[in-house]
């Protein structure tokens, strides 16, 4: 009886505390669709704040979902739509309008110390965000740059496996002290970002005048580029995993001889050297070319050592979020196979982010990076990136029994294919960046916050070539070590100030910062190895070692800044920025550098006679100016340094021994060395028409840098032949435009376009001070700097065609041309009949302009992303037109880019004859000066999402693939690989992509 009456009493509670969960809960329904077409949104999200319960809407913008209670939130979000927290107010049926977010007003951008809302920027910043980053198909950080931000010009740096770009932005500035932006990696200044992960990557912003930039002084005269990565949010929990498979082939715009052209070439080389006379096979060829014309065989050395060639990216990255703590960890490898069969670059990426809530006021966090990579590099026998052109294309590379031949034409022509088999160069780099902060929330409106980080990037190299190598055999082996270690520490103090008061808001940030870098390098290099099987690690054995090198060197920074902003009514905002920073590279009269800036916003579509228009959505104009700095030189330029010298003397034996001592350098040291300073001015106004269908920025900057970091020559008499000074000036100005346009928003179709336009004028204003018997100031010839002109720029004549037999009586005429038929023609700009320095022209390497046409049109799962890349006005020096070394000095010695050269027999007017010795074919290299503007399709992504219903199928929360082209069409008329490339370089590949993306 008690056993049956404890078992009802049991039931009966169960059966209430059950009643009353149920009655907690609430289902609710209902649909989510667009606000102005009406269109279902399908995968949009919805869920209870705080909550685990979150559902995705179906194609016909359905959802049902159970909340704790009927006095519950629903929190809706969608891509691409101003998310909405809506309380439930007991309802069980709740359809939603989302409204499109074309441009979110109240979005935050990161500004260097603190986030701004996009309303208040007064200055000149570039917003990119992680959705509109995952629209392209590359994996540089660099290239997902170009052409989204006007006033930024981005060219190829380095294309090899674990290569760079260089990133400009508004114009060249500096002559000596350096160019490159600065980056901020979430917070922390480093090197470049080359090494990031791009997965990782939330947002991107580029600072470009000197009201944003001025945060930061020493170093931000070139600008900043700011890198903010992703970061768990509260109570989630996501897993991302991805892939992109690459392949890269190398395509040209020109041809090279075929065998039996090039073997005419050399013949008429060769009969200008006999007076006109062909010569006989066996005159012109050495005997294993001869052999090999004989029995027609030939080398394609281009396949030979060129290759197809896969890079492959995996990451996976898992955020989890509670009330108190989040955490993002993510793993990433790239392995890339180069173009040249002996290169590649493997790279491995390790990523924690961390925040955690330790008290209601007071948050600690952390950001660990690590990456390790291997490169290889490709022999350097190869002369560049030339040898695969310039070798014999009538060669035996391989013997009848499948054996490389070592000689393949003149007896000094080794086969290339050999050399490579017989060197390595392996390169391995570790970097680990370590950011720690802590926030406190002293008061309401004040807030205190320490950032401190690490920077350790660590490099070693390997370096051998075996004792059958071209150069190693002259040494029985030759090889090197190398290391080096280059470490940052980073201490800041930050104490941010925050009030709103009603139509006021104040905004001080206060920042002291202390900044040590530190660089430690040592190698050695041996030859007369013992045996080749150790390579580079039997350096310890080598029986002639040479002297050991080791390198240190100190920077230190002491930085004081503070800013004020404060606006009124959200129309009116100020901006002023104070930065005084000590550098222990300049002189002892002038360590500090002070960097004032200030700038203004006007909103004007918030003033009553415009805040009724139906059209205008936003008009804003900004104006700024300021002062940032440029400490980008050697430490110890401002000391008097000294230099090793070695000389063989009588010891107190009375033998010859080698004796080492030190004197001064030939510089003479400087105390006054000081920053280099760009003062800029820049005006903007901001649009947004038509519910921001329409909108983007119009631009006008001016820059000057002064007290430029020179070279200046002093009378030998002193003893000295130079000392680096503060006087040279250079000038940029420019336009910039960013238009972006919304022509579609309908039913399930998305259409945005982008355009993007910047133009740069560059001058040259002052040099090093001297001035000539007028007071003018001089030119510097030696590194082709012209006052009044771009200070990239040569300084040569003019290609004016080939002389002709029919010019024969003018040449006669005028003796001192001292030209032939078959000559290059330059223009005789004087008409003096002298060719001198008065006929020399200018060619600008700065291009006119840089403009850009993006489009990305989404229907219903899938997405379409191209976009277009214009440079325009730019020349190159095109070596391979002219150059020996490159095949394009027609000796007919080497292979080379194929032209139309003179023969008697063919009066060519765009190359001259050929000759065996390219040194007797005057005024060659005016021949290679080409205008290497050009149009490129930079990037094309095909893409498409698996609809919610599916991927959830699957377990999955999202799936996308997508096939993506990069660098596929170019239009050019320059002669190259690759228009940004110099001849030699390592060429950029056109690469046809292949990914996946899956979150769980």
């Amino acid at each position: 009886m008690k056993g049956k009456l404890t078992k009802t009493v049991f039931t009966i509670a169960m059966f209430v505390l059950f009643s009353q969960f149920v009655i907690a809960q609430v289902r609710v329904t209902g649909r989510i669709t667009d606000s102005i077409t009406g269109t279902p949104l399908e995968s949009a999200s919805v869920r209870e704040p705080g909550q685990a319960n979150g559902v995705v809407t179906n194609e016909n913008g359905e959802y049902s979902i159970q909340l704790s209670s009927a006095e519950a939130l629903l929190e809706v979000s969608f891509v691409g739509y101003q998310s909405q927290v809506i309380p439930l107010n007991g309802e069980t049926s709740l359809d939603i309008l989302l409204v499109p977010d074309y441009i979110n007003l109240e979005e935050v951008v990161v500004v260097g110390y603190g986030v701004q809302k996009k309303s208040d920027i007064s200055g000149s910043i570039v917003s990119i965000d992680a959705d509109d980053l995952a629209q392209q198909s590359s994996t540089s950080i660099s290239e997902l740059l170009r052409g989204k931000a006007s006033g930024v010009y981005i060219t190829q740096g380095n294309a090899r496996p674990g290569g760079w770009s260089n990133i400009t932005i508004r114009g060249t500035r500096s002559l000596n002290g350096g160019n490159s932006p600065l980056f901020v990696l979430d917070g922390v200044p480093v090197s470049d970002v080359d090494n990031v992960n791009i997965n990782d990557i939330a947002t991107i912003e580029v600072l470009k005048d000197a009201a944003s930039t001025a945060i930061y002084g020493a170093r931000a005269a070139n600008g900043v580029v700011l890198v903010t990565t992703k970061r768990a949010k509260a109570n989630t929990f996501q897993v991302d995993v991805s892939t992109v498979q690459s392949l890269h082939q190398l395509k040209r715009n020109f041809d090279v001889y075929s065998p039996d052209e090039w073997a005419q070439l050399r013949r008429e080389a060769v009969r200008t050297k006999n007076g006109g006379e062909y010569p006989t096979d066996e005159q012109a060829f050495p005997a294993a070319i001869l052999s090999a014309i004989k029995n027609n065989q030939t080398a394609d050395w281009e396949k030979l050592m060129i290759r197809d060639a896969w890079q492959r990216h995996y990451n996976a990255s898992v955020r989890s979020g509670t009330d108190r703590t989040r955490l993002l960890f993510s793993a990433a490898n790239m392995d890339q196979q180069g173009l040249a069969r002996d290169a590649g670059y493997n790279r491995t990426n390790f990523r924690l982010n961390l925040d955690h809530q330790l008290l209601s006021n007071l948050t600690l966090g952390g950001n660990i990076a690590y990456s390790y990579g291997k490169q290889t590099f490709e022999d350097g026998s190869w002369d560049g990136f030339y040898r695969h052109l310039t070798a014999p294309p009538y060669a035996t590379p391989y013997d009848e029994n499948g054996n490389l031949n070592y000689i393949i034409g003149e007896s000094n022509s080794t086969n290339p294919l050999w050399n490579s088999q017989e060197s390595s160069n392996v390169s391995r780099y570790n970097n680990l960046l370590a950011n720690m902060f802590v926030e406190w929330d002293i008061l309401e409106d004040l807030s205190y916050k320490l950032n401190t980080s690490v920077n350790n990037n660590g490099s070693a190299n390997k370096f051998y070539q075996t004792s059958l190598h071209q150069n190693g055999r002259i040494y029985n082996g030759n090889g090197s070590v190398s290391e080096s270690k280059n470490t940052d520490f980073l201490l800041e103090n930050i104490l941010s100030y925050n009030k709103d008061m009603d139509i006021h808001r104040l905004d001080v940030t206060l920042v002291q910062s202390i900044n040590k870098i530190r660089y430690e390098s040592i190698g050695t290099s041996a030859t007369d190895f013992p045996s080749d099987i150790f390579g580079a690690d039997g350096i310890g054995s080598a029986q002639e070692a040479n002297i050991p090198t080791r390198g240190i060197s100190d920077r230190k920074i002491l930085s004081f800044m503070g800013r004020l902003r404060y606006s009124m009514l959200d129309k009116y905002l100020a901006t002023f920025t104070m930065r005084a920073d000590g550098s222990s590279v300049f002189g002892a009269n002038n360590k500090f550098g002070y960097f004032p800036s200030g700038s203004l916003m006007w909103r004007v579509s918030q003033e009553e006679f415009l805040k009724e228009s139906l059209w205008l959505d936003d008009l804003k104009l900004r104006v700024s100016y300021g002062a940032v700095g440029n400490q980008a030189i050697s430490p110890y330029n401002s000391l008097g340094v000294t230099v090793l010298y070695q000389g063989i003397l009588m010891n107190n034996a009375g033998t010859p021994a080698i004796t080492s001592g030190f004197l001064p350098s030939s510089s003479l040291y400087n105390p006054d060395l000081k920053w280099e300073t760009s003062l800029s001015s820049n005006i903007g106004l901001d649009f947004g028409l038509l519910n921001n269908r329409i909108s983007g920025s119009i631009e006008y900057y001016n820059t000057r840098t002064i007290d430029l970091l020179v070279n200046k020559s002093l009378p030998n008499i002193l003893g000295y032949t130079s000392q680096t000074v503060n006087l040279g000036e250079v000038r940029n100005s420019g336009v910039e435009v960013m238009v972006n346009l919304v022509p579609l928003m309908k039913n399930d179709l998305q259409w945005n376009v982008g355009l993007m336009f910047s133009r740069n004028v560059n001058k040259l204003v002052k040099i090093d001070g001297r001035t000539d018997e007028e007071g003018k100031p001089l030119n510097d010839l030696r590194n082709n700097w012209f006052i009044g002109e771009s200070v990239n720029s040569y300084f040569d004549y003019k290609f004016a065609g080939i002389w002709q037999a029919s010019d024969q009586a003018f040449m006669d005429a005028h003796p001192t041309l001292n030209a032939q038929a078959g000559d290059v023609r330059v223009e005789d700009l004087n008409n003096d009949d002298l060719i001198n320095e008065d006929d020399k022209i200018l060619y600008n390497r700065d291009p006119k302009f840089i403009a850009s046409l993006n489009s990305s049109f989404k229907f219903k799962g899938f997405d379409l992303y191209w976009d277009l890349y214009w440079v325009n006005g730019v020349y190159k020096l095109n070596h391979y037109l002219f150059d020996s070394n490159s095949g394009g000095a027609l000796t007919g010695l080497t292979n080379g880019l194929k032209v139309d050269y003179w023969t008697p027999e063919n009066p060519s007017n765009t190359a001259p004859r050929p000759r065996e010795s390219g040194m007797n074919n005057p005024y060659l290299n005016v021949t290679g000066y080409q205008d290497a503007s050009y149009v490129r399709l930079r990037n094309v992504t095909l893409g498409y999402t698996l609809p919610a219903s599916l991927a959830s199928q699957a377990f999955v929360k999202s799936l996308r693939i997508y096939a993506g082209l990069e660098n596929f069409l170019t239009f050019t008329d320059y002669q190259s690989y690759s228009p940004e490339s110099n001849p030699g370089d390592y060429p950029e590949a056109r690469v046809v992509q292949f990914g996946l993306d899956i979150t769980f």
